[in-house]
C-alpha cells in the first residue's frame, strides 16, 4: 500500500489499468465547510474519501453501515467525538441532517465511527467524495478531462498479494509526462509519480502528510539512543559497585570452593543474582513509568496511557531487557569473583590487585564521558534556539495581532473587505490593517512555477507565492531596496504588478534588485500571467531558520484569509477587544480566531525546545547516574587507603592538603573523560546542526562551561568521603587492619 499526492485520474488510470492493483482510495482535504445544527455553527477537521475507505482502513463503527456509507453524495460520516458535540449523549445522529457551506448543502449522517488517536488520518467530519460534483462539478470535470496536474487528492493503493511494488512503480512513474508531457515540458518540470509505503507516512515520509499529523523517525531514534545511553550507565554502574564490593564476598567465594561449590555454580549464583536485582527493578521502573507518564506526554507531545504500556508486545521487550541487563550487568562480576583462589580469598589478600582497580576507573571515565557528551550537547541546542530566536528576522514580529477569517462565508467576506478592514482599522491603538494569504510562520502558495524574463521557455522558477493587498509592506514593516510599494492608485498593479525578495531577483539571475525593476516574472498559477517586477525587498524569514529563505513573490489580491494588525504598544487589551466586537457585528454566529505573530514565529522552534528539554532532563539523571558511580568507587578507593591517611596525617598533612590530594585522583579521571567527550559531542552536533540553513558556531566557551560543570559535579560528589577521610583520627586509621 503507498500514498502521494496526486491529480485523482492517476487514481482512476492505476485502478482500471493495472491488474497488479487491488483497490485504490481517493481523498481530499479541503474545502473545509462550516456544520450547523440549529443556531450553533462549527468548523472542524474535514475529509473527503470515496466509498472503499472504510473497505480498505478498518476504523471502528459506532453506528451506521460502513459499507454504504460514503456511497452517495451529500453523505457525511461524524468522528464519535463530533456526533457527541452536535446531538448530545442521547440522540441518534445517523440519518440526521446538517446544513454544510453557508447553509446550501443539505448532507444525511450516514454514519459514527471512531477516529483512533495513532491514525495518522485524522477527521471529526468524512464526505463522501461524490459531494465534490455537488459542490463544484466543473474541478471534477476538469480533472477527469485534463486535470493531470492538479495535484490535490490523495490516492492510497493496495496491491494484490505477491506484486512487485517496485516493478509497479517503475510502470506508473511517467504517467504524467504520457499524459501532461507538452505542458511539463513547457513548464520545464521534471514531475514524476512514486509511491511511499504505507508504514512509512508517519514517522518516514518523504512527501509529508495531508491528512494528519507526521512526525520523524529521527526522534525516535534519539528516545531510543538516551534510553540505552542511561541503562548502559546503570549497568556500568552495577558492575562498578559489583566489583568494588568484591572483597566483601570474598570470604564467602573462598569458603564455598573449600566446601566443593565449581565455579560454574558460583557463576550461576552471581548471574542469578543480578537478574533477579533487574526483575525488581523493572517492577519498580514499570510503577515509576506509569507514575511519569502525564509528564512524558506533556514533554513529546504524545498522548500515551497505561494501557500502552502493559500491552503483549511490551511485556516480551520488558522480559528481554531483564534478561539482556541482568546478563550484561552479571557477566563480569559473576566471572570475576569465581575467579578467587580460595586461600587468597579467606585470608583477604585480594586488595593488593591493581587489575580491578584499574577497571572501575575505566568504567566510571566512561560514565562521565557519556555525561560530558550530553552536557555539551544540551549547550549547544540551547545556544542554537537563543541563536534562532535572537536573529533578525526581516520583518517587525512585534505588536501585530493576526486574525484568522478563514471560517467567515467566503460570499459575505469578499463583498466586504474593504468595509471589514475600515472598521478593524477605526481603533485609535491600530496604525495599519493588511489582508493576506500568509503571515510568517505560516506556507503561502509553495512551488509556483514562475517564468522570469530572459530565460528559455521551458525553463522555470520554483517560488512562494503569496497574495497580499496595498498595505502589506508597511503593516510587516519590510524594507523595499528598490522599486516602490504597490499603489491603490494604479488599476494595473491589481493585475501584473508583483514584488519579489532579494532571492527570487538573484535565482533569476538579474545582476542586482534596481536590475529587476521592470522585468517580466510570469507565475500563471499565481494568478499573474503577465507579471511584471516593480519591487524587491529585502529578505526576510518566512519560516523558521531551520530553512535557508528561498524566492518569494507577492501579488495583489483583495480577498484574503488573514487580516494582520499594526497596534501601538501598551493597548493589546482594547485592540483584542475591538477585534471580536467588529467581528461579531459583520460575521455574528461565526467562530473567529486571532494570534500575536510573535507567538505564532515562535511556533516554529517549538520542536527544538522539546528536544532540548528531553537533552536536558536525560543529562540530568545521566549525571545523577554518574555521580552514584564515583561516589561508591571514592568510597571504596579511600576505604583502602585508610592506613595510608593516617600516616600522612602524623608525618604532619594538614586536612586541607590530604583532602585536596584524596580529590586529585578523581578529578584527574573525571578530567581525562570530558576530554574525550569533547571531540564525540562536537562532530555528532555539527552533523545536528546541518539540519538548520542558519545555526551557531560552536565556540570554545561551550566546552569550559561543561568542564567547570563537570568538575564541580565531581567535587561535590566525592567532597563529602575525601573531608570524611580527611577528618579521621589517625589513630583510627592506623589502627585500620
Amino acid at each position: 500500500m503507498g500514498q502521494t499526492s496526486i491529480g485523482w485520474p492517476y487514481g482512476r488510470l492505476i485502478e482500471t489499468e493495472y491488474p497488479e492493483v487491488e483497490d485504490v482510495v481517493y481523498m481530499r482535504a479541503y474545502p473545509t465547510l462550516s456544520i450547523k445544527r440549529g443556531g450553533f455553527y462549527t468548523f472542524e477537521n474535514m475529509l473527503y474519501a470515496d466509498n472503499g475507505f472504510f473497505r480498505l482502513f478498518d476504523f471502528p463503527f459506532v453506528a451506521g453501515n460502513p459499507k454504504t456509507a460514503l456511497e452517495e453524495p451529500k453523505s457525511i460520516v461524524l468522528s464519535d467525538k463530533l456526533a457527541r458535540k452536535l446531538f448530545g449523549e442521547e440522540e441518534q445522529a445517523v440519518n440526521q441532517t446538517l446544513l454544510l457551506g453557508e447553509n446550501s448543502l443539505p448532507c444525511t449522517v450516514k454514519g459514527v465511527a471512531s477516529v483512533p488517536r495513532r491514525s495518522h488520518i485524522q477527521f471529526d467530519a468524512l464526505l463522501s467524495f461524490d459531494t465534490l460534483r455537488v459542490l463544484d462539478p466543473k474541478w471534477f470535470e476538469t480533472e477527469m478531462a485534463g486535470g493531470w496536474l492538479d495535484l490535490n487528492v490523495v490516492n492510497y493503493v493496495l496491491l494484490k498479494e505477491g506484486a512487485d511494488a517496485g516493478a509497479f512503480k517503475s510502470k506508473i512513474r511517467d504517467l504524467p509526462h504520457k499524459y501532461a508531457g507538452s505542458y511539463l515540458e513547457s513548464m520545464g518540470s521534471p514531475y514524476k509519480l512514486d509511491l511511499e509505503p504505507f508504514n512509512d507516512i508517519y514517522l518516514r515520509s518523504d512527501y509529508g502528510n495531508m491528512l494528519g499529523p507526521k512526525s520523524n523517525i529521527s526522534y525516535v531514534y534519539l528516545l531510543v539512543f538516551i534510553g540505552l545511553f542511561l541503562l548502559l550507565i546503570a549497568c556500568v554502574n552495577f558492575i562498578n559497585l559489583s566489583t568494588a564490593r568484591s572483597m566483601e564476598r570474598a570470604k564467602e567465594v573462598g569458603l564455598r570452593k573449600v566446601v566443593g561449590s565449581s565455579r560454574g555454580a558460583l557463576v550461576r549464583q552471581f548471574l542469578t543474582e543480578s537478574l533477579l536485582t533487574g526483575i525488581m527493578a523493572m517492577i519498580l521502573a514499570i510503577g515509576l513509568a506509569l507514575a511519569f507518564l502525564p509528564f512524558f506526554n506533556e514533554l513529546t507531545l504524545k498522548t500515551f496511557s497505561a494501557r500502552d504500556l502493559l500491552i503483549p508486545q511490551m511485556a516480551w521487550i520488558l522480559f528481554a531487557l531483564v534478561i539482556g541487563v541482568g546478563l550484561l550487568s552479571g557477566i563480569y562480576p559473576a566471572l570475576s569473583l569465581s575467579s578467587f583462589r580460595p586461600v587468597e580469598s579467606i585470608k583477604g589478600r585480594l586488595l593488593k590487585g591493581r587489575h580491578g582497580t584499574l577497571f572501575r576507573k575505566v568504567l566510571v571515565m566512561f560514565q562521565f564521558a557519556l555525561s560530558g557528551t550530553l552536557i555539551i550537547g544540551t549547550f549547544i541546542i540551547l545556544n542554537q534556539i537563543r541563536y534562532m530566536h535572537e536573529q533578525n528576522l526581516g520583518f517587525n514580529p512585534d505588536q501585530l495581532i493576526v486574525l484568522d477569517a478563514g471560517r467567515a462565508p467566503f460570499h459575505e467576506m469578499s463583498g466586504r473587505v474593504d468595509i471589514f478592514k475600515q472598521e478593524l482599522a477605526a481603533h485609535p491603538a491600530v496604525r495599519f490593517v493588511s489582508s493576506t494569504g500568509a503571515v510568517p510562520g505560516l506556507s503561502g502558495w509553495r512551488g509556483q512555477i514562475s517564468f522570469p524574463e530572459g530565460w528559455a521557455e521551458n525553463k522555470s522558477i520554483s517560488l512562494e507565492y503569496i497574495p497580499v493587498d496595498y498595505d502589506f509592506v508597511k503593516t510587516f514593516e519590510l524594507n523595499i531596496i528598490a522599486g516602490r510599494d504597490f499603489d491603490p492608485s494604479l488599476s494595473t498593479d491589481e493585475e501584473t504588478a508583483v514584488i519579489i525578495n532579494e532571492e527570487a531577483a538573484l535565482m533569476a539571475g538579474w545582476n542586482s534588485p534596481q536590475a529587476s525593476i521592470g522585468k517580466g516574472f510570469s507565475s500563471p498559477g499565481s494568478g499573474k500571467p503577465k507579471g511584471r517586477v516593480i519591487g524587491v525587498i529585502e529578505n526576510f524569514h518566512q519560516h523558521g531558520l531551520q530553512e535557508k529563505i528561498g524566492p518569494m513573490m507577492f501579488g495583489i489580491r483583495p480577498a484574503n484569509r488573514y487580516f494582520a494588525l499594526r497596534y501601538k504598544a501598551g493597548d493589546t487589551s482594547s485592540v483584542t477587544a475591538h477585534i471580536k466586537k467588529t467581528w461579531d457585528h459583520f460575521f455574528k454566529g461565526y467562530p473567529h480566531n486571532y494570534f500575536f505573530q510573535d507567538e505564532r514565529f515562535a511556533r516554529e522552534y517549538e520542536q527544538d525546545k522539546r528536544l532540548m528539554n528531553i537533552f536536558f532532563i536525560f543529562t540530568i539523571l545521566t549525571i545523577c547516574i554518574a555521580s552514584l558511580g564515583l561516589f561508591g568507587l571514592s568510597a571504596f578507593s579511600l576505604q583502602q587507603r585508610t592506613k595510608e591517611i593516617g600516616v600522612r596525617k602524623v608525618l604532619g598533612a594538614s586536612t586541607a592538603n590530604i583532602a585536596v590530594y584524596l580529590s586529585h585522583d578523581f578529578l584527574k579521571l573525571v578530567m581525562i573523560s570530558f576530554l574525550a567527550s569533547i571531540p564525540i559531542s562536537y562532530f555528532s552536533m555539527q552533523s545536528w546542526l546541518k539540519n538548520y540553513a542558519y545555526r551557531t558556531e560552536i565556540g570554545i566557551d561551550i566546552f569550559i562551561i561543561g568542564a567547570v560543570l563537570m568538575i564541580a559535579v565531581a567535587v561535590l560528589t566525592i567532597s563529602y568521603q575525601t573531608i570524611k577521610a580527611a577528618l579521621t583520627d589517625p589513630i583510627h586509621s592506623l589502627r585500620y587492619e
